[in-house]
């Protein structure tokens, strides 16, 4: 237990909660359900954080975004939606360029192969921010580390071979990783699609069904 927090019981509240935005089937509202649990996750970290253990990650560091990273299918819907409302459409096009190269380049790489080759998450701007920052993913923030150094280190020494241990804030992990599983578990009691998908494809995807122009409709 980490400074109180029982993971199983904040997984089941997280389930019975989301699962209001997910039942009868003719009212479901994923994206409503994916910014709820987005918040419930973060309001429980924010009550339970301290100074012991703070995190290092900021703007701009993003040595861990180089990993595959897994979104359940309202997830991916809730970042497709924000992109088309806060973005040109020129900049959604661009940006599903990216996804789809990004894509074929990582489809088959495993998660210590997509280290190594540092391809980086489509969704970073030029400064290395992230630019889904708002509505990113939950195992996204469960990824963290208490020295960016540490990080850079890490990533460098994987091509020699060299495994170097990352200190993280255990407690911000267990919360969100909570999250998705009682996310993924409300899904599935309500009959949705509660499998994980990689979150380049799931939200080319998503983009895709959301497209403004009529006609580019598939």
């Amino acid at each position: 237990m980490l400074n109180g927090f029982e993971a199983d019981r904040f997984a089941c509240n997280v389930e019975t909660t989301a699962a209001q935005y997910l039942a009868p089937p003719s009212q479901r509202d994923y994206i409503k359900a994916a910014l709820f649990v987005n918040t419930l996750a973060e309001e429980e970290y924010q009550a339970r954080v301290s100074d012991d253990g703070m995190i290092d990650c900021q703007a701009g560091c993003a040595h861990c975004c180089i990993v595959n990273v897994a979104v359940l299918r309202p997830e991916a819907d809730a970042i497709a939606a924000w992109l088309i409302e806060h973005r040109s459409p020129q900049e959604v096009d661009t940006l599903r360029s990216r996804l789809i190269t990004l894509e074929k380049e990582t489809r088959w790489l495993d998660d210590e192969e997509r280290m190594m080759v540092r391809k980086s998450c489509a969704f970073l701007d030029q400064e290395g921010r992230c630019d889904i920052y708002p509505v990113r993913p939950l195992l996204c923030r469960a990824l963290n580390s208490t020295s960016s150094d540490d990080c850079r280190e890490a990533v460098a020494m994987l091509a020699l071979d060299e495994q170097r241990p990352i200190v993280s804030n255990l407690l911000q992990k267990e919360i969100f990783e909570s999250a998705f599983r009682g996310f993924g578990e409300a899904l599935k009691q309500n009959g949705v699609d509660h499998r994980s998908h990689r979150l380049t494809s799931a939200v080319r995807e998503r983009l895709e069904r959301f497209r403004p122009n009529p006609q580019e409709e598939k």
